[in-house]
C-alpha cells in the first residue's frame, strides 16, 4: 500500500512541477516526508 501511495505522490508532484505551480505542500505530503 505504501508503494502505491508513493507512486501517486510522485505523480502529483511531477504534475505540479510541469505546470510550474509552487504551492505549500498539503498536510499529507508533510507527514509522508517525515515517514520517509
Amino acid at each position: 500500500m505504501l508503494r502505491v501511495r508513493k507512486r501517486v505522490f510522485l505523480e502529483i508532484r511531477e504534475d505540479l512541477r510541469r505546470k510550474g505551480i509552487r504551492e505549500p505542500p498539503p498536510p499529507d505530503e508533510s507527514s509522508f516526508s517525515i515517514r520517509r
